[in-house]
């Protein structure tokens, strides 16, 4: 069986939604599928180069730019005609070069792009298309006529339109369910990773004292970092824990650094909470590998109730204990004081005491990670859940 996967975001390098491509592309391939990755458009910026290969093959998933360059035009004109060239070129590889493949998947349903005439040109060609949707579509966006317009077309007439359909949590295969045609199928692919066997390039810890590691967004509707820190602050003070708080991502991209770091101010925490920036895979990596504890504060919010926080599977792959609020899918995978602690959505209490359980009582912290451990065996094993994806595909392959 050979699939196409088409992706309009970084790779190999990238954020969260990058890792959760490439698991599934890995996982296929691992099932012996022949997967290839077209990346749509150009993803880097001049100034942050993270991705600077057309094509290659990276972890075994061949990938490749259509745009013969990865780097974005400086201006925004030359952006948006270059991305017009993009759809265009996405097109013609469809009618072109996927006639001699099995079917196609298009990553992410939560923008309002090309995507809307893919299922056209796939019936064109005879191909089954599913679409991969891992939060509800234009959820971040202000509310308002124009976001109305675009999740009525999304739902109404691009939804129909497709085969089939992977989806990351139970709300939103509910939610898929109310407007599919009668034919098309779903299946949920949760957060993916891979058991990971830790060598010893790297014993000693980045810092002396224990630490908190947060990767990924610093955006508070969906990480509730404010939360984390106020009761990071609060486990300080009043359990007198001597620990700090490292922070991996870019700043720059959360709408509430400067809340952020006027709190940190005022707490008195700039020697306590570091800013680590964007690492590259083997620097957080290391960091990862010594961390004391993680914490997930998700908000009750229809960003996160319908959505699966990525970074989860990391930090189990990496055996470190967790603090989650139970929002979500978190409940399906996770008990309370077995594979971690569970507590309520920014509730700053239960939060500290939490911090301070996972710091001074380390057996337990390691309980609760080993127990972890389990769901990248079975729940969030990427070889078993590409196995499940290929079957699914094939299922439809044999009915047509």
């Amino acid at each position: 069986m050979k699939v196409t996967v088409y992706f309009n975001s970084s790779y190999p390098y990238g954020a969260a939604s990058t890792n959760r491509v490439h698991q599934l592309c890995k996982g296929l391939k691992n099932n012996e599928v022949d997967v290839e990755l077209i990346i749509t458009n150009p993803t880097e910026s001049i100034a942050e180069t993270r991705n600077d290969q057309i094509e290659g093959t990276y972890e075994g998933v061949r990938y490749k730019y259509l745009s013969k360059t990865t780097r974005r035009a400086g201006r925004l004109i030359s952006r948006k005609i270059n991305d017009f060239g993009c759809y265009l070129l996405t097109y013609w590889h469809i009618l072109f070069s996927v006639p001699r493949t099995d079917a196609i998947i298009v990553i992410g349903g939560a923008t309002f792009d090309f995507r809307i005439l893919i299922p056209v040109l796939a019936r064109i060609i005879g191909k089954n298309v599913y679409l991969e949707i891992n939060e509800y579509p234009f959820v971040t966006r202000k509310e308002g006529l124009s976001k109305a317009i675009m999740l009525f077309i999304f739902f109404r007439i691009v939804v129909p339109a497709h085969n089939g359909f992977i989806v990351i949590s139970e709300l939103l295969g509910q939610e898929i369910g109310k407007f599919k045609s009668k034919s098309a199928r779903i299946i949920k692919i949760p957060v993916l990773s891979e058991e990971q066997e830790l060598d010893n390039s790297s014993t000693v810890p980045p810092y002396p004292l224990p630490y908190i590691i947060h990767s990924g967004s610093m955006i508070e509707q969906k990480d509730g970092i404010i939360g984390s820190l106020q009761a990071f602050a609060k486990a300080r003070k009043e359990f007198g824990l001597k620990i700090i708080y490292l922070l991996a991502g870019n700043p720059a991209l959360s709408p509430q650094i400067d809340s952020i770091k006027q709190f940190i101010q005022i707490e008195g925490l700039d020697d306590s909470v570091i800013f680590l920036g964007f690492l590259k895979r083997d620097d957080l990596t290391y960091y990862y590998r010594h961390a004391t504890l993680a914490i997930v504060n998700k908000s009750r919010n229809k960003q996160n109730e319908y959505g699966f926080a990525t970074k989860i599977s990391e930090y189990v792959r990496y055996g470190i204990p967790m603090i989650l609020t139970e929002v979500g899918e978190i409940s399906n995978y996770f008990k309370n004081d077995y594979n971690a602690i569970l507590v309520e959505p920014d509730n700053i209490h239960q939060i500290a005491n939490a911090i301070e359980r996972l710091v001074n009582d380390r057996e337990s912290a390691e309980r609760l990670a080993k127990n972890a451990i389990g769901l990248v065996e079975k729940d969030f094993n990427t070889n078993v859940n590409g196995a499940r994806l290929r079957d699914f595909i094939a299922s439809d392959l044999t009915r047509d």
